[in-house]
């Protein structure tokens, strides 16, 4: 069991399949994690921790700097949960109890690809927070595209 479930899952096999994780609570900050806890910098920036640097050591070849930009990197990321991969029977479980869905550009592939956004609705949010898109712009350049359970389905299946 990840550390995730352990803090999360609260009788659930996984944190992914406890309801109350995708509930509005989850966009303040806990109190009994208290004030140190960060907010989600990947998520919130936009890729905000891909770095010039990082690139230019990718394009050098230079393996000791991607070294040091990935371990930075990863060790940032593990402060806040900013996502995992689960199976797509997992995924498809999730569906069912989750809302709202929806489909949004990947800022991943954006900073990375250059992929247009219209090329480029790969991500998937789930719960309130999809709500409040237009508060980070940058973010959700592309807009939403709000799914039914049955879309999301064939979304995920189609990505898969």
């Amino acid at each position: 069991m990840c550390q995730w479930c352990d803090k999360y899952a609260e009788g659930y096999s996984r944190w992914y399949f406890n309801p109350a994780n995708y509930a509005r609570k989850l966009y303040k900050i806990r109190k009994d994690e208290g004030p140190d806890l960060e907010p989600n910098p990947i998520v919130a920036g936009g890729m905000s921790l891909v770095k010039q640097d990082f690139i230019e050591a990718l394009d050098r070849k230079d393996h000791e700097a991607i070294a040091k930009h990935r371990h930075d990197i990863e060790q940032l990321a593990w402060r806040v949960h900013f996502g995992q991969v689960v199976t797509l029977e997992d995924t498809l479980k999730v569906i069912d109890f989750i809302y709202p869905i929806a489909l949004m550009t990947c800022a991943c592939r954006r900073s990375m690809l250059g992929l247009p956004d219209e090329e480029n609705f790969t991500c998937m949010g789930m719960g309130p927070g999809m709500y409040k898109w237009e508060r980070w712009p940058d973010t959700y350049r592309g807009g939403l595209q709000f799914l039914t359970p049955d879309e999301a389905k064939d979304a995920v299946t189609k990505m898969n």
